[in-house]
């Protein structure tokens, strides 16, 4: 599974909008859609990533989404393909 189809798999499950997200993490709205449609990847270690991943979890833990994490979010985006080969392809 690739990053962006990771991230929409979460707004689909969560029951929110792209723009729940963007307005939890600040990320804005046509970064979050070229996130989306997999123009644009965060880079892993940035600020950008780590409020994606934790506008995530507040709106599972707002819908009772006890088992989604910041972290257990991190890892899967990290262990999509789009990382995976990034961090293969550095070695």
């Amino acid at each position: 599974m690739k990053f962006h189809e990771k991230l929409n798999e979460y707004i689909e499950q969560l029951g929110c909008r792209a723009r729940d997200i963007s307005e939890l993490s600040g990320i804005s709205a046509a970064t979050l859609s070229r996130y989306r449609s997999g123009e644009r990847l965060p880079d892993m270690n940035s600020e950008a990533f780590e409020k994606l991943c934790f506008a995530i979890a507040q709106i599972a833990k707002k819908n009772n989404s006890h088992d989604i994490t910041k972290d257990s979010v991190r890892e899967c985006f990290l262990e999509t393909e789009n990382f995976c080969l990034l961090t293969h392809s550095s070695f």
